[in-house]
């Protein structure tokens, strides 16, 4: 297990406070060829908002066909949303509770997350894990959104995925590299420390939680929380059991209902044309298969080998999340190179 740069945390519960690393916040020399991304995430801590704030910018007049009809769709991993929660009138949108939600109606189409104002920083961190995993389905489909070539390597650019994630009416199809890319983009322009994380056989993210004062082991693709005698863990600590042979203390907290691909929809990472996705091209998985397969297949022949990956932001938005929320706008989401 390679863990130096990890929190250590020994197996009875007692973990050192990690501090977050400075250079996890610090910005990158913005390479050439570089865009500048302007895709604002759909997160808000209030219920009205205003469909001004629903679209990408755009030189276009936003013409409302009145009545408006509004309609609900399923995200692959939520449960469904009763329409009623959602009203509409010429000015915006009004929810009645705060959560996630889809929402077509003549304004277009967004997926929208309501955070209550009174959520901790460790929730919210938690809340926009739980909405990205509830709206990522394990397939290649939109991988090649992720990347375009420049400088002799793979440079990751966020928007496409990003547009598709929040201004549409379609989940991601992504594997776990690029779900855990997504959720670092949106976390750090929360103002989050964040990582990547890779085992023998997956990728998965950590984030310092500024309450608990850790780091946390988040995992987006298959919609996971790992805890220890109830204290949420890292992956540092996930490794420390298994190597004791006592990963069978580990309790699964997921993040989204148990669901999974059909084998014909997961496509490879080299596709590169439209898929439509339908709720039917999934299957509802059960919660004792997925905790055999997560226990077995991710932690049991996975977890013998844990590296650290360092991200490097190209701009740093110095207005984070926090504050734009409470200003009724997010923040724009800044680009990230793989070193």
């Amino acid at each position: 297990m390679n863990s130096k740069d990890g929190p250590q945390e020994d197996l009875n519960g007692t973990e050192n406070k990690a501090v977050p690393i400075d250079a996890q916040q610090s910005t990158a020399t913005q390479p050439e060829n570089a865009m500048p991304d302007a895709v604002r995430p759909l997160i808000f801590d209030k219920l009205r908002i205003p469909y001004a704030a629903l679209r990408l910018p755009t030189p276009l007049p936003l013409s409302i066909k009145q009545p408006i009809q509004l309609r609900l769709f399923d995200l692959p991993g939520a449960e469904a949303t009763a329409v009623a929660n959602v009203s509409a009138d010429t000015e915006g949108l009004t929810f009645s509770k705060y959560g996630a939600y889809g929402v077509v109606g003549s304004f277009g189409a967004a997926k929208v997350l309501l955070v209550h104002p009174d959520t901790d920083l460790d929730g919210r961190i938690i809340a926009v894990s739980r909405f990205l995993a509830a709206c990522v389905y394990h397939s290649g489909v939109d991988t090649y959104l992720s990347r375009r070539e420049g400088r002799g390597q793979i440079l990751r650019y966020p928007a496409p995925l990003l547009t598709k994630l929040f201004y549409s009416d379609q989940p991601l199809g992504l594997w776990c590299g690029d779900t855990t890319d997504i959720l670092a983009f949106i976390l750090h322009n929360m103002g989050f420390s964040v990582r990547m994380v890779s085992t023998k056989n997956h990728i998965f993210l950590e984030a310092f939680f500024p309450t608990l004062t850790r780091w946390i082991m988040i995992d987006p693709d298959l919609g996971v929380l790992l805890r220890h005698r109830g204290r949420l863990i890292s992956a540092d600590a996930v490794a420390s059991l298994r190597s004791a042979a006592r990963h069978c203390e580990i309790e699964l907290d997921l993040l989204t209902r148990p669901i999974g691909c059909r084998d014909e929809f997961n496509f490879p990472p080299g596709f590169t044309g439209q898929f439509t996705w339908r709720q039917d091209y999934l299957f509802p998985d059960t919660l004792n298969a997925k905790e055999e397969y997560y226990r077995r297949v991710v932690i049991e022949d996975g977890f013998n080998e844990v590296n650290y990956h360092q991200y490097f932001f190209e701009k740093r938005i110095e207005t984070d999340l926090r504050d734009t929320m409470r200003n009724g706008m997010p923040a724009l989401l800044s680009t990230v190179s793989d070193k």
